[in-house]
């Protein structure tokens, strides 16, 4: 078995595809704004974007309210290679951010930010190795 998806359901779905390909930089290999489905490349797994209400109907629970506020039940996690530009991008369109913060005991630097339905999205990528947590490190030595 394995994820070859990752679904997104959207409450307006023009509004995810450009923010996933205009502000996040993801490639669009299915779809267009105006469409009922799209996908993205996500480096070897899909971000489909779907609308929320169709999902809602194809299970059943069209009758429950279709957002609640809570904490995140969810994280996307995107590895980025081009941390700094993702970050500019982000700034440029509006979006809300919060960092970038380095994780010295993770050995990765985070840059959290939400898609226009409010999913929360992790950019990460790798600090240099002098930069990790020594406990970090003698695990890694330990463990491989």
């Amino acid at each position: 078995m394995r994820v070859t998806h990752v679904r997104l359901l959207t409450l307006d779905l023009g509004a995810a595809l450009r923010f996933y390909r205009d502000v996040v930089g993801l490639e669009v290999s299915l779809g267009t704004e105006d469409g009922g489905y799209a996908e993205l490349d996500a480096g070897g797994v899909v971000l489909a974007l779907f609308p929320r209400d169709e999902q809602a109907d194809a299970v059943g629970t069209s009758h429950l309210p279709a957002a609640t506020t809570a904490q995140d039940p969810v994280a996307l996690i995107l590895e980025v290679e081009e941390f700094d530009e993702l970050l500019e991008r982000l700034r440029a369109s509006g979006a809300w951010t919060a960092g970038p913060t380095e994780h010295p005991e993770w050995g990765l630097a985070t840059l959290h930010f939400r898609d226009p339905d409010g999913t929360l999205v992790e950019a990460a990528h790798d600090l240099p190795r002098e930069r990790w947590s020594a406990e970090l490190q003698a695990d890694l030595a330990r463990n491989g």
